[in-house]
């Protein structure tokens, strides 16, 4: 539980962090960008910085840790490509899966394409941000719960919650759910974080990039209610059976 509170509160610390270090910008330097978008961008940098902070003292954490089950040693490039591969199939199916529900936010695409155009949150979006969550809620909870020998679903579903409830908007948090479930599986089965790590980022930065052509996305959700769950079962059934593909760790949980 102590390393479980611990990467939580560091988490949650940087968070405020970043809100108190943008309201004091905005408030101290009035440029010709609105205030609001100097606040966005503020946030946006204000959160890279502390989670490259959070991610120096989680990696030298593990290091350190007395060789945990779930661990960042022996990597294989195998896992990471098919855990990007599997991560990529759930992209897609969510997309379809998810398109009659009509999750999309205005307001949070406004936000994440502003903080895209500057190269500084874009880096925290599409790198330094997934690393520090992978290492907080993959290696940080999951692994305590793993090293407590809880069953390999309950510490993937535990945090798969956590992870999608950080996210505090129904946009995001429903595929947060799932990708959480996805990339909870990868790090049990992988011995990794690694792995988990390489598929979040392209994740991000898969989901950056479709902000520059939203007529993809539209186009791709154009199909009759039937056709979107059919191929979404499809995709997800494909994202499942390529993630099973991922070499066992020999020190996993069964």
């Amino acid at each position: 539980m102590k390393r479980i509170l611990i990467s939580l509160t560091a988490f949650f610390g940087v968070q405020l962090f970043a809100a108190l270090a943008a309201s004091l910008y905005r408030m101290a330097d009035k440029d010709a960008m609105s205030l609001d978008e100097q606040f966005i961008i503020a946030t946006g940098i204000a959160l890279l910085i502390g989670n490259a902070v959070l991610i120096a003292a989680m990696a030298l954490w593990l290091r350190h840790s007395e060789k945990p089950k779930a661990s960042t040693s022996q990597i294989h490039y195998r896992s990471v490509t098919l855990a990007v591969s599997s991560l990529l199939l759930l992209a897609l199916a969510e997309t379809l899966l998810l398109a009659p529900l009509e999750l999309s936010d205005p307001e949070t695409e406004r936000i994440f394409t502003l903080m895209a155009s500057s190269p500084w949150c874009l880096l925290g979006l599409c790198i330094v941000g997934p690393v520090a969550e992978e290492l907080v809620f993959r290696w940080g909870v999951q692994g305590a719960l793993q090293q407590k020998g809880l069953k390999p679903w309950v510490c993937i579903a535990t945090s798969s919650v956590c992870f999608a409830a950080v996210h505090a908007n129904l946009m995001q948090m429903v595929p947060a759910f799932m990708s959480g479930l996805l990339l909870g599986y990868v790090f049990w089965r992988s011995g990794s974080v690694l792995p988990a790590v390489a598929a979040h980022i392209f994740n991000n930065t898969l989901a950056v990039a479709s902000l520059s052509y939203p007529t993809a996305e539209e186009a791709l959700t154009a199909q009759p209610l039937a056709l979107l769950f059919v191929e979404g079962i499809v995709l997800l059934t494909a994202s499942i059976f390529v993630a099973t593909k991922i070499p066992c760790h020999e020190n996993r949980n069964h």
